[in-house]
């Protein structure tokens, strides 16, 4: 995870293609946190309103 946190750029493609737990939020929400000033690009296929489905965190999703 600490490589994740010091590239300058990080993609993370198709997320959410299926539930993720907890921990799998826990950690994208740290690696973001941490990653100050960084660039950071997220993708899914899904509408954001359809994370919350796929999430067990309402906050996170």
């Amino acid at each position: 995870m600490r490589r994740l946190v010091r590239v300058d750029l990080l993609l993370a493609a198709d997320l959410w293609l299926s539930a993720m737990a907890a921990i799998g939020l826990h950690d994208i929400h740290k690696i973001g946190a941490e990653r100050d000033r960084r660039s950071t690009g997220l993708t899914s296929n899904l509408d954001p309103k359809e994370w919350l489905a796929l999430t067990c965190h309402p906050v996170l999703a």
